[in-house]
């Protein structure tokens, strides 16, 4: 999982520190992530990065 998540880290800047700042929400319990709708998205690339910006805050 970690050669995934620095594959995204290289075509977004901006990943690592989304995926810190969700887990510490998460953590927190200051968020509540709700995906419905997410299957309506007609490009799977960009439905698969959303489940894995969630998948990697779950897994630090």
């Amino acid at each position: 999982m970690r050669g995934q998540r620095d594959a995204e880290a290289l075509q977004d800047p901006g990943h690592e520190d989304r995926c810190r700042q969700l887990d510490e929400l998460l953590g927190a319990g200051e968020v509540l992530p709700l995906l419905d709708g997410l299957d309506e998205v007609a490009d799977l690339a960009l439905r698969q990065r959303v489940l894995r910006v969630f998948q990697d805050a779950d897994t630090g």
